[in-house]
């Protein structure tokens, strides 16, 4: 397969992604914004999701 192929190919992946409608989150797992002061230290972080559901902490450095 040549290289112009390919790339028509990706490009026309990509635009479908791109224009695929968004998913719609319910009224309770909307992002929420929220910081927090810690030693001096401001910090962000996002809350998604149900209440009663279990937590999971990603971190990124």
């Amino acid at each position: 397969m040549n290289a112009s192929l390919r790339f028509m190919q990706f490009a026309m992946a990509a635009v479908l992604m791109v224009l695929q409608p968004a998913a719609h989150a319910a009224d309770g797992d909307a992002i929420q914004s929220h910081t927090a002061q810690i030693n001096g230290v401001t910090l962000h972080y996002l809350q998604a999701g149900q209440d009663q559901e279990t937590p999971v902490v990603l971190l990124h450095g």
